[in-house]
């Protein structure tokens, strides 16, 4: 239960957004207008994984301290819903 709701604060749906948006920007823009021109791409696919697995893990530490830093307000809005403090610490 308390690992469930600590997945449930990463926002799993966005972080996959997220990941979308960077694979179609790189895959149906940069690399068709780069293959027109004749340009190689700048990057290698083992440098792509490296700048999305670090855009989700930026992604998810954002998330984790607007968590925390909105413990006031989730507790007025969202009462009960907000991890932190119990499935995680503050600390």
């Amino acid at each position: 239960m308390k690992t469930l709701t600590i997945l449930k604060s990463f926002r799993w749906t966005n972080l996959l957004m997220m990941v979308a948006a960077l694979a179609l920007v790189r895959y149906a823009i940069f690399l068709p207008v780069y293959r027109t021109l004749g340009i190689p791409l700048q990057t290698s696919p083992a440098e792509f994984l490296l700048l999305a697995a670090s855009t989700l893990l930026i992604g998810a530490g954002g998330y984790l301290v607007n968590d925390i830093l909105d413990t006031g307000l989730d507790s007025l809005n969202k009462p009960g819903k907000n991890p932190v403090g119990k499935a995680i610490s503050e600390k």
